[in-house]
């Protein structure tokens, strides 16, 4: 499913999530701002969360739930 996100935003997902390390040093490796890397995550999880919605069998559910019900 990685193959779905664009290798950028892929980078910053690989070395956060899997290889657990900080921020900063990420940052550091891909030669931008942390503000940087913390928006490539959030696209990067957005893309991937898109990506397994797409792939999944059955009708398409919201990829976060509510954080309140809605009133009738």
């Amino acid at each position: 499913m990685l193959q779905a996100v664009p290798q950028e935003f892929r980078a910053a997902l690989i070395m956060h999530e899997l290889q657990d390390m900080p921020l900063e040093e990420i940052a550091a490796a891909l030669e931008v701002p942390v503000g940087t890397v913390k928006s490539r995550l959030h696209r990067g999880r957005v893309a991937l969360g898109r990506a397994l919605a797409a792939s999944a069998p059955g009708e398409p559910r919201p990829l976060h739930s509510p954080s309140k019900p809605p009133t009738p």
